[in-house]
């Protein structure tokens, strides 16, 4: 019998071996504050982490009165691929 090959392995290494969740809260909330939604890292972090990026539009119309524009979504990710390939480093740990 042939073992099948193993051509990759996928980690979930958030908190692990880097930290995505700051990087993507900070992006979320410079994003939010640029739509005028009077947000801080703080803030964003207690409303929406271990929430869906769909919880966001409803809450800052009812937080702000502020409506995002229909690409916000599209926005978010592609700053925050930007954020993750320009910032994201791995823990000192790991060195």
């Amino acid at each position: 019998m042939d073992k099948p090959v193993v051509r990759g392995v996928i980690f979930d290494c958030d908190g692990v071996l880097v930290d995505t969740e700051t990087l993507a809260c900070r992006v979320l909330t410079e994003q939010l504050c640029d739509y005028g939604c009077d947000m801080n890292m703080a803030k964003t972090h207690d409303l929406f982490i271990g929430g869906t990026l769909a919880m966001v539009p409803p809450k800052m119309e009812t937080m702000f009165g502020v409506t995002l524009p229909e690409d916000w979504l599209a926005e978010c990710y592609e700053r925050t691929f930007v954020a993750f390939r320009n910032d994201l480093k791995p823990f000192p740990h790991l060195d």
